[in-house]
């Protein structure tokens, strides 16, 4: 097996090739250790690389395979963490001066249930300053790039995990996720992600316990590697009050391909409020929906205007923002992002009846959605208005894009395909669904895509001709959105 196919092997497929002695786990992290030196210098996905102190976990994991012991379902296979997730003994900054020289004395407690499991931690990933944007840069790590595409974002906050994982740097990774921050990476990247049920995965390093909106979940290449993870870390921690009403149970059995979707009812809407999608994204979507109608399920096109979910999430999280880091504007100034910069001093703005007018109107939002599920299964719709657009437009032109679609709604991001500009397209629906869609059309859009070697970094697929990109501008904090083509 060359190095190339060990780094995009699954972390299931790794993990039983370890058990059953045809890989070591000295060989597996050789050669992903090999390929993030390789494509590090064009992605920037890793804050930090844990060479030596992986290749020791590895060489005690391969004794531990020699001398017959009892192995975890993990047992050798590495995965990376979020930079804003404790990992014992490792800087963890949040993408940020602010916490440039944090070091944890402590796992998480999800790191430490996938080390139990016998995970090696391979390196950290980069992350936008403290996580509300959906491209990848900071000013203490830099840029974040898209691996099938240089001049596209990877997404995020999660993006150097997308990044990793589809250059071929591990197979299982860690992210955040309050509005998108795994699925959004996931989508860009033709990975999968999910954005798991809040208390699913402890948390214990947040400010506030309560918060149900921002969770840890998984970012894997496969449905399967997904339902693993899952299977590893939830269940309960003392600690996180809201993980308390969670058990541990294996997802694997739920994730298994059937082949069909015969009785699920499935609602597609290609627009919740927006005027415009891109041509590819629509294009690609339209054919996800042809997929499960021939697979049996049951599929209606609905209307869905969600576009409430912005203004909710401006409020929610611009608030936050400022009682989090507002003391912290003075000290670190001009060192902070200019987009978290302004997103902290606008939360000064907002009074305390906005916050709980905010947080009524979500509780509006979800009783609307909700009732949708008493005709459906599955809520069937983009991740994205249309194809990242690159570290060039800015945070607030991505921001826009995706804006109205993931807040409210808790799609999983299953692989998807790619449009002309060569990067990702978020594929839709769920786990379950999105399993059997693969065992149907064979092959994940990134192994069909992938060259001898991983992505084709620096390969720049040029843009369909008469194919405009639309860009969603908000006119103003409560104004709808128009759609501008920009000249060409």
């Amino acid at each position: 097996m060359t190095g190339d196919d060990l780094c995009f092997l699954s972390g299931g497929e790794a993990a039983r090739l370890i058990a059953a002695r045809q890989i070591s786990p000295v060989e597996l992290v050789d050669a992903l250790l090999t390929r993030v030196e390789a494509v590090q210098p064009h992605i920037n996905a890793f804050t930090v690389v844990r060479a030596e102190a992986a290749r020791a976990e590895a060489k005690a994991a391969e004794a531990a395979v020699g001398d017959g012991e009892t192995l975890g379902p993990l047992h050798g296979v590495p995965f990376t963490v979020k930079d804003m997730i404790d990992v014992a003994g490792e800087r963890i900054t949040w993408g940020s001066y602010m916490f440039e020289n944090n070091v944890p004395a402590e796992d998480a407690p999800v790191v430490a249930r996938l080390k139990a499991a016998g995970g090696i931690v391979l390196g950290i990933t980069n992350m936008p300053e403290c996580g509300p944007k959906g491209v990848t840069d900071n000013p203490l790590w830099g840029t974040t790039r898209n691996p099938w595409n240089l001049e596209h974002t990877p997404g995020g906050s999660s993006g150097g995990a997308g990044a990793a994982l589809a250059s071929g740097c591990g197979a299982l990774a860690i992210g955040t996720d309050r509005a998108g921050s795994v699925r959004i990476p996931a989508s860009c990247c033709g990975a999968v992600g999910l954005k798991t049920t809040a208390g699913a995965w402890p948390n214990t390093d947040v400010l506030d316990f309560f918060d149900k909106a921002n969770v840890i979940g998984p970012l894997t290449r496969t449905v399967s590697d997904s339902a693993l993870m899952m299977s590893v870390v939830t269940g309960p921690d003392e600690r996180d009050p809201l993980s308390l009403g969670t058990r541990r149970r294996d997802f694997s059995a739920a994730a298994d391909a059937r082949g069909d979707m015969k009785g699920m009812r499935l609602a597609w809407t290609s627009k919740v409020g927006n005027t415009e999608v891109d041509h590819d994204t629509l294009a690609q979507c339209e054919a996800a929906v042809d997929v499960f109608r021939g697979l049996g399920a049951e599929v209606e096109e609905i209307d869905l205007d969600l576009l409430a979910s912005v203004d909710i999430l401006f409020v929610l999280v611009g608030t936050r923002l400022h009682a989090a880091y507002g003391d912290k504007l003075e000290e670190f100034g001009k060192r902070i992002d200019p987009a978290l910069r302004q997103a902290i001093e606008d939360g000064a703005k907002w009074t305390g009846a906005d916050v709980f007018e905010a947080a009524f109107a979500r509780v509006k939002l979800f009783e609307d959605i909700e009732a949708l599920f008493t005709g459906f299964d599955l809520i069937d719709q983009s991740i994205f208005l249309g194809p990242g657009d690159g570290q060039r437009q800015g945070p607030e032109i991505a921001a826009l894009r995706l804006a109205p679609v993931l807040p409210p709604v808790q799609p999983h991001g299953p692989p998807g395909d790619f449009g002309a500009g060569g990067v990702g397209i978020g594929g839709p629906a769920g786990g379950v669904a999105a399993r059997r869609v693969m065992a149907r059309r064979g092959t994940p859009a990134w192994r069909r895509r992938r060259t001898r070697g991983g992505p084709p970094l620096g390969a720049s697929p040029p843009t369909a001709p008469g194919k405009a990109r639309r860009r969603l501008v908000r006119d103003s904090r409560f104004g709808s959105f128009r759609s501008k083509t920009p000249r060409l």
